[in-house]
This record gives C-alpha cells, structure tokens and sequence, in this order.
C-alpha cells in the first residue's frame, strides 16, 4: 500500500497559487472527490480542513511552477529509506533512473516549519524527495505522472532492499547514465 489510513496528502493545481489538496482526517481508502478542499491565494475554503501539509505544498507550487502535483505518502519501503543513512540507488533499472533522477533526504522537521527548505530540494533532476523520519514526497507535471513516480520509487526501493539481502547491487553504467540522459533529454 502506498498510502494507509489518513496519512499522506494529494495535491493538484489548478492554475497559479489555486489547488485541490485532501482532507483531514479523512481515511484516503474512502476519499472521493467532493472531499477535496479548495485553496486560492492560501485561503481554504469555509467549513473546510485541509491537510496539515497546505503549507508545504503550496511553497513548492509557488517555488516551481512546472509542479502541477504532489503526493505526501509513507509507503513503507522508501520511507524506510528516510530511517536509515543509506542514500536510495536510483541506477538500478532505466525506468527508475528516468523518473526518479537523484532522490535527496531533507531532515526532520521543515516539512513543518522551514517549508522552503524542502521546496528548495526539488527541482527537475530531485522531483522525489525522503522526509527523514516521516514519508517521501513527489512531484509531477500531472497527479499521474507524481502517482507514477512514486509507485516507481517503493518498487525501487522494495527492489533495493531485496538485491542487498541476496548480494552486493548491481547499478547501470555511468557510460550508460550518459546515454539515457540523452536519449530521453534529461535535465
């Protein structure tokens, strides 16, 4: 599961510093759209209670205009990531590497109180970042890209931590790196 219970947050822009972002407190096995909450110019709408990360999200919105979604979720193997001092190896398949790129940690604690430090993390080559301690956040030109990368990032992190219990993993070439950047006109 990439999300369980009321944790993790979905976000979409609508246009400028307009988005929809999930509930509070609402089980995201049985959101539906209704739900969704409303956000212009940081105001919520009334009678509403947004996701504790409004604040966040709307930073990256405002710091990256190519950011049209974010996904918030503690799925359980990349966050494992965030509880380790091991950096996730992105190498290890093309679709991996393509989506993902570079996937920096950001320590605990500015998801809640420093929300640029994280938005200072992403950009086109980081659009994944490991919250320490808490959930791995994505983001996408759509919510099916930002949904993409982050199957792709459990499924690669899941994969990781499978390799390393039966040897030592094995990653793409750096020659290779090269010809993928190319191919697919990576940043």
């Amino acid at each position: 599961e990439l999300m369980t219970s009321s944790e993790g947050t979905l976000s979409a822009r609508i246009e400028g510093d307009t988005f929809l972002i999930s509930p509070f407190g609402v089980d995201r096995k049985w959101i539906e759209m209704e739900d969704f909450v409303l956000i212009h110019a940081g105001k919520r709408e009334p009678g509403r209670s947004p996701s504790r990360a409004v604040h966040l999200h709307r930073t990256i919105y405002q710091t990256h205009p190519w950011v049209q979604s974010i996904v918030t979720a503690q799925a359980p193997n990349i966050t494992a990531f965030g509880l380790v001092e091991k950096t996730l190896e992105t190498r290890t398949i093309p679709e991996s590497y393509i989506l993902l790129r570079d996937i920096p940690k950001v320590p605990f604690g500015p998801q809640y109180d420093d929300e640029q430090t994280v938005a200072s993390a992403i950009s086109e080559r980081t659009p994944v970042v490991i919250l320490q301690n808490d959930a791995v956040l994505v983001t996408g030109g759509s919510l099916l890209e930002a949904f993409d990368r982050l199957e792709v990032a459990e499924f690669t992190a899941c994969s990781v931590i499978d390799a390393i219990s039966i040897g030592k993993l094995k990653v793409i070439e750096p020659d290779r790196i090269v010809d993928l950047n190319e191919r697919f006109n990576l940043p």
